[in-house]
């Protein structure tokens, strides 16, 4: 019994702390037509009103598109890996299809540039 109380007051405050930090994300989505072929829609994932901390395996920013009438689209993720030297850090660039299938994954590496909107 005193087992069970434990177990279960530690998946509310861990749902508790969880929705806490769901929260201070803001992470805004914007949704559109292309506009070149109005059949496919384009859901895009990102925070785009203020800057923040990221930590590694953190997806940046994110996009997905789909045709309105048939299951074709796919994902295109852009997660922070993390800092790889000096003034230097990593992007993980990922391409899927909508069943998840990865197609393509790309290592980018970027430089802090001096006086940015990228501080260190």
């Amino acid at each position: 019994m005193r087992r069970n109380v434990l177990l279960i007051s530690l998946v509310v405050s861990m749902l508790i702390w969880n929705l806490s930090f769901a929260s201070d994300l803001d992470l805004e989505t914007i949704k559109f037509n292309s506009p070149t072929a109005r059949e496919y829609e384009i859901i895009i994932f990102g925070c785009f009103s203020k800057s923040g901390i990221a930590a590694p395996n953190d997806v940046l920013f994110q996009f997905r598109y789909y045709h309105t009438t048939y299951l074709t689209g796919g994902i295109e993720d852009f997660t922070y890996s993390g800092i790889t030297g000096d003034k230097t850090f990593e992007i993980i660039y990922k391409t899927s299809d909508l069943d998840l299938r990865e197609k393509k994954r790309e290592t980018i590496n970027l430089f802090f540039e001096e006086n940015g909107s990228c501080p260190r």
